[in-house]
């Protein structure tokens, strides 16, 4: 066998090897885009929110369930750190990942939040963002790739990710 065509046969196969497999989210690569049906406090006439409409800002991807103790404690702080830094160009997008809507707005009428909350309910996006438990936050920059990933919530990381969104927004 000529030697060009050994090495181009050798190429193929590597690329084929290479393609039949996800690298999964990888940081400082771009998040995977999607649209989400509205639950609360998108804009108004809404039935659906899209990452990529958000780009240009630094965002917060929350995934949460109504089931889960520490998204009780998460929620009103991420409702500070939105109020702190909204007007920086920082947004908070809260994907709920309860079987069923109504479960999930009876949580926000006691755990209300200032920032829109979508759904998940196919499970589709939560397996593109490698959730593996809850809550789950992956931090995206202003070009829209993965900085960060917070897995878990408890009082004292409010002052780690308010110190990371500072200076995410100072980039």
């Amino acid at each position: 066998m000529h030697r060009a065509t050994v090495i181009k046969a050798a190429i193929f196969s590597l690329c084929a090897l290479l393609s039949s497999f996800s690298l999964g989210l990888q940081h400082g690569f771009p998040v995977p885009n999607f649209v989400l049906p509205a639950l609360v406090n998108v804009p108004e006439g809404a039935q659906s929110l899209k990452l990529s409409d958000h780009r240009g800002k630094v965002v917060y991807i929350d995934f949460w369930a109504s089931w889960c103790i520490p998204c009780r404690i998460s929620l009103p702080a991420l409702n500070e750190l939105h109020a702190k830094y909204r007007a920086q160009g920082f947004e908070i997008i809260s994907i709920n990942m309860d079987e069923d809507e109504t479960t999930a707005l009876k949580f926000l009428k006691s755990f209300p939040v200032n920032y829109p909350v979508v759904r998940d309910p196919t499970g589709l996006v939560a397996e593109g963002y490698e959730l593996k438990g809850m809550p789950h936050a992956a931090i995206i920059d202003k070009a829209g790739k993965l900085r960060r990933v917070h897995e878990g919530y408890k009082k004292r990381d409010k002052d780690k990710i308010d110190q990371y969104i500072n200076q995410m927004l100072q980039e």
